[in-house]
Parts: C-alpha cells; structure tokens; sequence
C-alpha cells in the first residue's frame, strides 16, 4: 500500500472525508498536507516519516478493541445494540446495569432501570464476524427486552470481570411538534387555568398553533435582529424591554412568531468584531440587552434610578440614539456602569445573596466559572490565550481577579435571565413563539473554548469549499468541536448550549445543520480552499435534538440552504426537523419549476440575514454591491444583471399565474407583496416577513464575506418603533400575510 493510499485510509478511520464533490459537481481530493494538520488535530501523529501502515493497524485494532460504543441510542425507548467480542472469548455472560441520569418528566435522577440483569452472551446472533491483527472477532446484537423512559442513562456493561460504559440517548423519534397532541394541549391548558388568574402555561400555544381539527395551524411573524430594534427608550440599540414591545404589536396584529438572531455572550471591550455568530460562549448571555431601568434591585439607589430618568441623562444619550450604527462598546461601558453600582450595593446589602439570587447560581453552576473567568480578563487586560501557563490552564485562584468585577458578571447573568424569563412570559401570556438561533460555533478567544478546551480543534477552523460566490472558499474562524472528543464526553456542551436556549425558544433553528453530519475544516495558516470535511455521528446529534425538544416542548429548524448532502435532509426529514425555504434561494434563470414546492414543516421567508434585502435583490442593487467589494467583475456582473432580468420577467409571469399578481408589474413592493402572499398560502409551518423589507430597505444587515469592509452587525433599522409600526406600508404587508395565512382574501387597503 503506498504512502497516498495509507494516509487516505488512515484519514477515513479517523472521519475524514478524503473526496468531495464541489458545487459544480466535481470531484476534489484533499492534499496530503491536510490531511496529516487534520489528522494532527485529532490527536493522530502522521506527520512525514511516521509509520502509517502502523497507524492504520493501530486504528483498526482500537476501533474493534471497543466492545460497545460510548453513545447508544435508544429510538422510543427500544435499545438495541452490537457487541465487538473475540471469537475465543471464555465468558458466558454479560452483567447489564442501566443507571438513569435524567428522566422527562421524572423527578428521581438515580433510579435504576434492568432490562436484563445478565445477557447469554452465546444466545445473542452474530450478525458479522472480522479478522484485525491476528484476532478474529465476533459482532453480536442484543436488544433489551423492556422499553427505557425518555432520558439520559449509564449503563455499565461487565464482562469477564472488565466493565465497559456507554452513555444511552432514549429519544423520541421525531422531535416536539405542537400538533401532534391537540387533545393533550387541552387538557394541560384545563389543569393550567384552574385557580388561575387567566394566564396559562406553553400549552396555550399548542391550542393557538391546531385548529378544531388538530390540524397544523400556520404560524406567520416578522425577523429583527435585536441589536437593530430601538424605540425612544433604548439607548441605542435594541434591549429586550424593545422586543417585548415587539411581541405585543406584533400580537396586535393576529401575529404569532418573532425571529431574532443570536443574543450570547461576547466581549465588546476586547473584539471590534460584533457578530452575534461569533459569541464568547453559547452557555451564557449578552447583558448588552439588558434594560437597566428594569433592574429590581435599582429600588436600593433611588439616587441612581432618578438619575437615569432625568432629562439631564436622557439627553446624554442622543448621540447614541440618534447614530444610525450601533456603538457597541460605548454602549455596553455605559450600561456597565449602572449595573455595577447596583450590583455593589446588592452585595453590600446581601454577602451571602438572596434566595432567589442562590437559585440562580443552583440553576447555572457554570455562572461562578464564567464570571471568574471574565474577571481575569478585566485583571489582565487581554483574553485567555495570553494568559499566564497556570490561568490559560483553568488554575484561577481569588487573588488572580478583583472581586467586584466577579461580582458584576455574576450580577449581570443573573439580570439577563430574569430578563429573558420576562421575554418568554409574554411571549407565552400573547400565545406567541419566540424564534431563537444557535450559532455553529464560539470565537476561539471565548469562555466556551477556555472551559472546554479538550473538546475543541485549536489549530483549525469551520469554513466552507469554494463555490460561486466564495470562489476562495471560506474560514469563519471558528474552532470546530472534535467529533470523538464530544461524544466521549456524552455531548453534555453541546446538550447544556441547547438547553440554554429552548429554556425560552419554542422554535430552535440550527445554524448550518449539515455539520451536525460533517463539517469542513480549514487547518490553521491554510488558504480556506485547501481544507477537507469531518464527519460527526449525525445519528447521535439527532437523538439529542430530539429529546431536548421534547423535553422543552419545542420545535427545531435546521439551516439547510445550499448544497446539502441528501443523508442531512433525509434525517431532518424522518426525525420531524423542519428545514428552510428561502425564496433567493430558490429562484434562477432557466428554474424548471421556477419555485420547487414548499414543504410542509418547513420556515420560509424571502430572505435570511446574510442576503440582500429583498428591495436590494429585486433592483440588482446586490450586483453593484459584489462588484463594489472586488467579488465581481464587469464582465461577470453584465452577466447576472442579464440572467436577474430574466428572472425578473420569469417571477412576475409565476406570481401572474398564480393568483398573487393582478398583473404584471416591477414595482418591488407590489412584487414583494405578492410574493409575501404566495408564500402565506403555502403549506409552510412558518412564514415570517423580514422586518426591513416592510419598508423597502436596501441595505443589508451583513454581507458574508466582508469584515473590515462593511459595518455588519451594526445597522439599526431606519426606523425607531414608533415610527415603523405606523407606517402604511408595514401595516398592508402583515395585514396581507395574515389574510393569506388564514386562506382568506388579502384586503386591498393601505392600512388596517
């Protein structure tokens, strides 16, 4: 076997996908050299000179030295797996224990659950016998007799006096859907309201979201990144006392989703780089959003809480109202401050905390870390890769920060949950979703990556393969998780990231979702074109989903856009994981149909966040735009302005043919409006309606690609709040897309 074929099958052993086919439909083959920094980061040593042959032999023999995987899951309960055995093995029986770690809707964590207290190992059939290193094995397949609760196990595995463990995911096949159970949703809403005051839990939605039929109701909203949001009370940007007032307008309306991006943590004081895809940790939040009047604890100051209500303060924030860009850091220091006061005389007043304070800290027991953490930053100045050897390593000692700034991060997560906890309330109390994103990934420099460095590649990047538009390819800088690393570690991160968010989203959406299959990784110092896919145990990933849905009574949406391999489709498909439907994504010259239908299930919008607004798409204002940043020449954008106009021509015919244009027009609000409809008639779980778009906008809110070029993620909407949601146009837009939600006949009125 040559030196090309043995690291090739050496990268396959260890996950790495050797070929691929580009978007054009081509095949390419990862270099050597990527493959052995790869390798590297997987903990295999392959660089030149090293035996490969020996590693090989050396992998085989630990993958079938494994006698059961560390992660089995249990589909409905129903566990089923194979043992790894050699042929020679003395031993007749296997002692089984299966310990629960935690059970829905059990309160007991402990309890033990012997589907078979010992397995004959000679009855169990042998479904495939291999020969590796000299030693033949034999593979067996047992299936437990009883079926497991929903929940998280151990089960311990002894045989011949060796105990093997694994980690059991039992997960319902298909994730939370709220309208599986209209019955159910009933009854809970019955036992919720007695002795009520009229509020009642979640499961008013799942009555919102059915008819009388139990058939899916379709939800319809609106998409605004917060940061963007702002009203005469913010300070600048957007808080979440702005998204409240969104929800209630919204609710006003007849709507019954609100989409926002990601809202974790950062670090604006360190990084000049504000996007919410590039969060410090996905376990915590950004109290950049925190409404500081909203603070309880500011009743301790009334000097401090007339302060912030007199004129004097309020005029010093025009400068930051008034800019049409969000300062985050001046914005963030100037909210710190207020914080910090109060969070000083809180614990003047309470040294021990409060109870509800002590809660908190019992419901995040990462939250000391995370503040002590951040602490050391303010001490030294700089983030934790320049740290000293025993910090950089987790040896933090109370000398090694001040405490009042322990004690602000600990105050600060403390306001931003109870803050939250309010969003989702009204959210509830208004039968409303609140759709939230989870990020693929955390900056390098960040909490997450500190905490949890084991689990993370350090010396490569997620990206993605050239295609037409990134004909370089991509790095997005941020450290991908190790495949083996996270499923050793039971994917506890990965389950606490997630929770962190369906605690308060009912609609989840999982950005890039295809790398919940494989990823692409870009070896640090290499061009983002020369990096190879790593593959993940999507099976797994899936399992988790599907629990931790079920466990909050949520819904999930993966980001499926653009070349997506069929096995991530077919498995969002059978595991109830609604998918994307982007009209940009769907429309190009010579499109036969021009829209592919749209799925039920599925979200579907004109737009997502990283395109052009749709006014911006319609005029070609987005060519001018590529050809602006040097994404495009002349010639090439000659070429898409002739191809837009024919898709233009090809649009309004469909829209014409479908009932959602009178007639034929290029007017883009009218096109929109009746793209708005179409797609409210659609079989679409959800249809939401890019804020800006409302109103006409044409400047993006991020253009990929660009960083120091463009100001992304820092735009406000043109619009404060209450001027936006008196605009005619906005209120024509939503009133049609209610209507069209509804299957009615959209009002041709210019208000409502």
């Amino acid at each position: 076997m040559n030196d090309e074929r043995t690291l090739h099958h050496l990268a396959r052993l260890h996950g790495i996908q050797v070929n691929y086919r580009d978007v054009g439909g081509q095949l390419q083959t990862a270099t050597a050299t990527t493959l052995r920094r790869l390798l590297g980061e997987l903990g295999v040593h392959a660089e030149p000179g090293v035996d490969l042959a020996a590693a090989v032999e050396h992998r085989r023999r630990e993958l079938w030295q494994r006698v059961v995987e560390p992660v089995l899951v249990a589909w409905d309960g129903k566990l089923s797996f194979r043992l790894r055995l050699p042929a020679d093995l003395d031993a007749d029986e296997a002692e089984l224990e299966i310990v629960a770690e935690e059970v829905v809707g059990e309160p007991n964590v402990g309890r033990i659950f012997n589907p078979s207290d010992r397995i004959r190992l000679a009855a169990l059939p042998v479904v495939r016998k291999k020969t590796v290193g000299g030693q033949t094995y034999s593979v067996r397949e047992f299936t437990a007799p009883d079926t497991l609760p929903l929940g998280y196990f151990r089960q311990r595995l002894t045989i011949d006096g060796r105990t093997h463990e694994s980690r059991i995911i039992s997960a319902p096949q298909v994730a939370w859907q709220s309208h599986v159970d209209a019955d159910a949703a009933r009854s809970r809403i019955r036992e919720n309201s007695a002795g009520s005051t009229g509020r009642t839990e979640f499961s008013r939605i799942l009555l919102r979201e059915t008819d009388e039929f139990g058939e899916r109701k379709r939800l319809w909203g609106v998409f605004a990144p917060l940061y963007a949001l702002h009203s005469k009370g913010s300070w600048g940007g957007g808080d979440f006392s702005d998204l409240e007032r969104l929800m209630d307008w919204l609710n006003a309306r007849g709507g019954d989703l609100v989409a926002t991006l990601p809202l974790l943590a950062s670090q604006f004081d360190f990084t000049d780089d504000p996007s919410p895809y590039s969060p410090t940790s996905r376990l915590f939040w950004n109290e950049f959003y925190v409404d500081v009047t909203r603070i309880p604890e500011l009743d301790l100051l009334p000097d401090l809480k007339r302060k912030l209500a007199s004129p004097e303060f309020q005029e010093s924030l025009q400068s930051l109202r008034e800019s049409p860009f969000v300062d985050y850091a001046r914005q963030s220091a100037l909210k710190r401050k207020f914080i910090e006061e109060v969070a000083t005389e809180f614990f003047r007043l309470h040294p021990d905390g409060t109870d509800e304070f002590h809660e908190f800290l019992q419901r995040e027991p990462l939250v000391e870390s995370y503040a002590r953490h951040r602490a050391v930053c303010e001490r030294l100045g700089c983030l934790w890769p320049d740290w000293p050897e025993p910090l950089r390593n987790g040896e933090i000692t109370p000398q090694d920060y001040d405490e009042p700034a322990f004690h602000y991060h600990l105050f600060a997560q403390w306001q931003v949950q109870r803050q939250l906890e309010a969003v989702a309330k009204r959210a509830r109390d208004n039968a409303m979703v609140w759709y939230l994103d989870f990020p693929l990934g955390v900056n390098s420099h960040g909490y997450d990556v500190w905490k949890h460095r084991r689990l993370f590649a350090t010396g490569a990047a997620a990206g993605a393969p050239p295609d037409a538009f990134f004909t370089k390819g991509q790095n997005w800088g941020l450290l991908p998780l190790i495949p083996d690393a996270i499923r050793d570690d039971g994917y506890r991160y990965l389950i606490a990231a997630f929770r962190r968010h369906l605690r308060f989203a009912k609609l989840l959406r999982i950005d890039h979702i295809m790398g919940l299959h494989r990823l692409y990784w870009v070896p640090q110092g290499h061009a983002a074109k020369d990096g190879a896919y790593v593959r993940y145990r999507l099976r797994e990933l899936m399992a988790v989903l599907t629990l931790e849905s079920h466990r909050h009574e949520a819904a999930i949406i993966g980001e499926n856009l653009g070349t997506v391999p069929d096995v991530v489709n077919t498995a969002m498909n059978r595991h109830g994981i609604g998918d994307m439907y982007v009209v940009q994504y769907e429309t190009g010259k010579g499109a036969d149909p021009l829209l592919r239908p749209i799925p039920p299930g599925s979200v579907a919008s004109l737009n997502t966040h990283d395109m052009p607004a749709f006014t911006a798409f319609w005029t070609g204002l987005d060519v001018d735009e590529r050809v602006d940043l040097g994404l495009m020449d002349e010639a090439d954008a000659a070429a898409e302005r002739a191809a837009r106009a024919d898709v233009r021509r090809e649009i309004i015919d469909y829209l014409v043919a479908h009932n959602a244009l009178r007639e034929p027009t290029r007017d883009p609000l009218a096109v929109q409006r009746a793209m708005l409809r179409l797609l409210g008639r659609s079989p679409a779980q959800v249809v939401f309606a890019t804020l800006e778009d409302l109103w006409q906008e044409t400047e993006p809110q991020n253009t990929p690609g660009t960083f120091k070029e463009r100001r992304n993620w820092q735009r406000k909407l043109r619009f404060p709040f209450e001027v936006f949601t008196e605009l005619p146009d906005v209120k024509r837009l939503l009133a049609d897309l209610r209507e069209a939600r509804r299957g009615e006949e959209a009002s041709n009125s210019t208000d409502c």
